[in-house]
């Protein structure tokens, strides 16, 4: 009886943990890139954010077949973001045009890079998203001394119409800085799909709005997000210590930093083929975990994946689309290859 227990359990770890679905990865030199930031596939595209440029390969040659972005903040033009804790641009791809976040506005291109348009935008820090006839967006806010990150519902002229849902913020003046969420974009904590709004929220739940910001539901996942250990502590220190982007500020705000128990569920959040990916913090050598689940909250399946960590901030630039991994990593030359791996977990 003993023996069928344990090899009834091995059984359920290797359904549960082995990566049976992956196929073979495929590897592509850009040898244009230098220090890439995002990544995004769509229409036989992928989209790369570099700075303030985007780079346009074509699919499935690889090819460069675009190269833009200026500083500026004339017509076309981009101006960095201030501090190094977010990326400067943050792509929409639309079936017919591509929609790029700056500070102060969003641009309007064609799939091909050609300039079309561009709307100003008062929202401290924007980085929208079209649901509807609406956009989605945030806003740095203070309620009681509490500093919070607001996600908004904004119109097609980008005039707030309501609060959707909102953050606690990182930083909280002079009482703490949480230093684990600095690496989490806002941006990628919210998906729109279908005219419906989906936030990973603080409580490592799935909220779910429609396109007018109306609550429809709330996805109670029952995973148990991973511990933060000594050793995670250690590794966090020493980069914010010697990282050149942060080294300066981390000596000012050492004294502020604290950590929660556990880390946060969602460490980032894609959508493919109607199923929710969460790729979260539990990690092996090279892998990550991620469960896949649907718009009903009905969790389908957790694996572990080839996505890798940059940093103990950061994970490399990576698209999940069309039952593919697409990842940015940079080989022993310096060079960033484009690796590109499929999946077999979608019914």
């Amino acid at each position: 009886m003993k023996k069928n227990l344990i090899l009834t359990v091995m059984v359920l770890i290797l359904v549960v943990f082995t990566p049976e679905g992956l196929k073979g990865e495929k590897k592509v030199v850009l040898h244009e890139l230098i220090n890439p930031e995002n990544l995004q596939v769509a229409n036989r595209h992928i989209y790369v954010t570099q700075g303030i440029e985007v780079f346009i390969y074509s699919l499935p040659d690889f090819k460069l077949e675009k190269k833009f972005g200026k500083q500026g903040e004339g017509p076309g033009e981009f101006l960095p973001f201030p501090t190094p804790v977010r990326s400067s641009l943050r792509l929409v791809i639309y079936p017919n045009q591509l929609m790029i976040n700056s500070i102060g506005k969003l641009s309007f291109f064609s799939l091909k890079g050609e300039f079309k348009k561009e709307m100003r935008s008062k929202a401290t820090i924007g980085r929208f998203k079209p649901v509807g006839n609406y956009f989605t967006g945030f806003n740095f806010e203070i309620e009681n001394k509490t500093n919070f990150i607001a996600v908004n519902l904004y119109d097609a002229k980008m005039n707030k119409i309501k609060q959707v849902y909102r953050f606690i913020h990182f930083h909280q003046n002079n009482q703490y800085i949480d230093v684990v969420p600095i690496g989490i974009d806002y941006f990628d904590k919210i998906y729109t799909w279908q005219e419906k709004i989906i936030i990973s929220g603080d409580d490592n739940s799935l909220h779910v709005f429609d396109h007018q910001g109306n609550p429809l539901k709330k996805i109670a996942l029952k995973v148990k997000p991973a511990r933060i250990t000594d050793a995670h502590k250690t590794r966090y220190h020493e980069f914010y210590r010697t990282d050149p982007r942060f080294k300066f500020s981390y000596e000012m705000y050492r004294h502020l930093v604290r950590f929660n128990d556990y880390f946060p569920l969602f460490r980032r959040l894609f959508f493919d083929r109607g199923k929710i990916i969460i790729v979260t913090f539990n990690r092996k050598p090279g892998m990550s975990e991620s469960i896949f689940t649907d718009i009903e909250g009905k969790r389908y399946k957790k694996v572990y994946l080839p996505i890798r960590e940059r940093n103990i901030r950061d994970l490399f630039p990576l698209d999940i689309k069309n039952g593919k991994i697409y990842q940015l990593l940079e080989n022993k030359e310096e060079k960033w290859e484009l690796h590109i791996t499929d999946i077999n977990f979608f019914p």
